[in-house]
């Protein structure tokens, strides 16, 4: 198992798309809390330590952008990983506040688990 039971928190406003992310880290030992908000997101980082957060770069209310920046401005170690189906359009990043990596959509199961993978140990040091 390459989970060993660490915490991700994925955030998709599309429960389907968020399901898929889920069952994909559930299957090889991750604990995986799905939260189809932004806000809801929030709440639960302020409640509890994630080992990495998956988001969904556009979304109709917190964007994983905003989520990236609360991440940063509250000084949490947290690996973020945004996903976006969009092609062109991903916004520049300061490079002080960056997502531990973007993931373009539709996405191999494998690629997914490799990112996870390389951002716990990220949290881990931190």
């Amino acid at each position: 198992m390459n989970g060993n039971g660490k915490r991700v928190l994925v955030v998709n406003d599309d429960a389907d798309a968020g399901l898929v992310v889920s069952r994909v880290l559930d299957e090889i030992g991750y604990n995986v809390l799905q939260v189809d908000d932004g806000a809801h997101a929030l709440i639960e980082l302020n409640k509890r330590r994630f080992d990495v957060v998956i988001a969904d770069y556009p979304m109709l209310s917190i964007c994983g952008m905003e989520l990236l920046n609360h991440i940063h401005a509250h000084r949490l170690e947290t690996p973020i990983i945004l996903l976006s189906g969009m092609v062109t359009n991903i916004p520049p990043v300061d490079m002080r506040v960056r997502p531990f990596a973007w993931i373009r959509k539709p996405f191999e199961d494998n690629t997914l688990i490799d990112l996870v993978s390389s951002a716990a140990p990220v949290a881990a040091r931190s």
